[in-house]
């Protein structure tokens, strides 16, 4: 429904009801009014009547009677019949009977004669209450049709003013408002003064004003977000996001890649599903302890795939905090760690190996060292023994040329 008919239909509704009430009650009751006045002066009128024709009755001049009774038809143009009766019931006025004057307009009044407690007989008037009520009835017309006037002339100037200060600037905003939903900015806007319409479009105009530069910025934070979804989805490493209760909300393709579930098939549930039963349960409770006290934790877990296998990764858990300080969620950055896992393994047991190997060699040289020792020990034993072999030789060489070569 247009707004014109809005404003239209309520006025024509009060103006119906004002035309009724005028017509169904007020005007009725104007008549009643006017009817019930006119009966009780013409009832005055009747009394005096009757006042002057009570001696005239009682003298028996029934001729100046019926003067007297012609003289008011003639005056009282509203009088339609008079009869006179006696006490007896015959009729004394008129002298030539005709059936009484029957109409709706017509009213009767009576008036008993009496004289002294006897009944002389009775005063009946028939009067024509049309003739009484037609002025009013045509000031009323009068006053119905100004009043329809004036009616009409202000719902066409309501109407009309309505279109011109309210519809036109209205349709306009409309208008604006729908260019704007597109992306349309520029629309003019029609300025109908310092009136509450003309508010409602300088409003508007700071409102799209706020909305364009808003939009802007909006722009260029979806972007950023695009820029920043994109870097976390692209990242190398596995990206999860719970709610304060553990449960999942957010993860990046390479969580999917590493752990073999979808993301719709891990939201809303808890990382529990990624157990492997090799991390502890005071690991856990350790890890809730430090992330919901604010802090970040860090560490590894050994998990299972979708499909059975197992894998380690190193995470780093924080929380994400609000505007007010509140943790609204957790945020997981967890990497792949299994080769690294196998590369460590196989350097332990090769430095295992070694050391076995170091151990065993150590103990195969100090055996040999001890032979070494032992042989050595001999060895120079024997050198010894030699050298005093020969020192002794040399002095008996020495004692046998002095005694060849000594004095006599």
């Amino acid at each position: 429904m247009r707004l014109r008919t809005k404003i239209f239909l309520p006025l024509v509704f009060l103006s119906a009801l004002f035309f009724l009430f005028l017509y169904g009650y007020w005007f009725p009751q104007l008549l009643r009014n006017l009817e019930q006045q006119e009966l009780l002066a013409t009832t005055q009128h009747l009394n005096s009547v009757a006042e002057g024709l009570m001696p005239l009755l009682l003298a028996h001049q029934l001729d100046t009677v019926y003067e007297n009774l012609d003289v008011q038809l003639e005056q009282n143009k509203e009088w339609v019949d008079i009869r006179l009766v006696d006490a007896d019931g015959r009729l004394l006025y008129p002298i030539q009977e005709t059936p009484p004057a029957q109409n709706k307009d017509f009213r009767m009044v009576e008036h008993a004669l009496q004289f002294l407690g006897n009944d002389l007989g009775k005063l009946s008037l028939t009067i024509n209450i049309a003739s009484i009520t037609a002025e009013a009835k045509a000031r009323f017309q009068q006053l119905a049709a100004a009043l329809l006037i004036v009616f009409c002339g202000c719902i066409i100037s309501i109407v009309v003013i309505v279109e011109r200060v309210v519809r036109r600037p209205v349709n306009c905003l409309a208008h604006a408002a729908e260019k704007m939903a597109q992306g349309e900015f520029d629309i003019a806007l029609v300025k109908t003064g310092e009136d509450e319409v003309g508010m409602l479009v300088s409003s508007f105009a700071r409102m799209r004003t706020a909305i364009r530069e808003y939009q802007a910025t909006l722009l260029a934070n979806n972007q950023a977000i695009s820029r920043l979804s994109q870097a976390v989805q692209q990242s190398p490493v596995s990206i999860v996001i719970t709610d304060i209760e553990g449960r999942i909300i957010f993860v990046n393709h390479k969580f999917s890649q590493l752990t073999g579930y979808a993301a719709e098939e891990v939201l809303g549930k808890n990382p529990r599903i990624l157990k492997s039963g090799t991390t502890s349960a005071t690991e856990y409770e350790k890890l809730w302890q430090i992330i919901t006290s604010g802090g970040i934790w860090y560490g590894e877990f050994c998990n299972k795939r979708k499909n059975g296998e197992q894998y380690w990764e190193s995470a780093s858990i924080a929380p994400v905090f609000d505007e007010s300080g509140t943790i609204v969620s957790y945020l997981a950055v967890k990497e792949d760690i299994t080769e690294r896992k196998r590369t460590e393994q196989e350097l332990n047991r090769l430095n295992t190996e070694l050391e076995q190997r170091v151990k065993q060699r150590t103990a195969e040289l100090e055996i040999k060292n001890e032979e070494l020792e032992r042989m050595n020990r001999l060895f120079v034993g024997r050198e010894l023994r030699m050298v005093e072999l020969k020192e002794r030789i040399r002095e008996l060489e020495g004692s046998r040329m002095q005694g060849d070569y000594g004095p006599p």
